[in-house]
């Protein structure tokens, strides 16, 4: 996923900013030569930014690349849904790079009955007898389930903790 930021030249002055569009991680040569900063990051102000996490105005250029690096190292199901994680799993998308691998992702699980039907088959929640199966309202079992334990269904399947 790219992240993009809009970065300025605040040793200009007002009257003479100079600033331009980067994909993160970027070098810090990159920055030097096309803003026209002395070598010194704390000379540049982000303004704008394309990303799926929020980033400030007065956020570290080497920071933001760094995590830049770890968030594009995570899966891409994790990406994708990295707001929706954050908003139910998470406090902040630094917790999300550091422990996404704590929660589970099933997917093609789209209804309360399909999860039903993977948590008494997948997870072994319930033994049921075989005999016994056609009379099981997995979607309750699903529901339920989804009350009790942190569910969030997603485009193409549910995350689980």
């Amino acid at each position: 996923m790219d992240v993009k930021v809009y970065v300025e030249n605040l040793s200009g002055g007002y009257s003479n900013k100079k600033g331009q569009w980067f994909e993160l991680p970027v070098p810090h040569s990159e920055l030097v030569a096309k803003i026209g900063i002395d070598g010194v990051l704390e000379e540049c102000i982000i303004t704008d930014y394309e990303s799926p996490f929020p980033i400030k105005e007065t956020d570290s250029i080497e920071n933001l690349n760094s995590f830049v690096s770890e968030f594009q190292a995570l899966p891409d199901y994790i990406q994708k849904n990295a707001k929706v994680l954050v908003e139910n799993f998470f406090e902040s998308y630094e917790k999300l790079v550091d422990d996404w691998n704590s929660i589970n992702f099933a997917a093609s699980i789209e209804s309360n009955e399909d999860l039903g039907h993977y948590v008494c088959e997948e997870l072994g929640a319930y033994t049921i007898p075989s005999e016994l199966k056609v009379y099981i309202d997995y979607a309750a079992i699903g529901r339920d389930y989804g009350i009790n334990a942190m569910v969030v269904f997603v485009d193409g399947g549910v995350f689980l903790k």
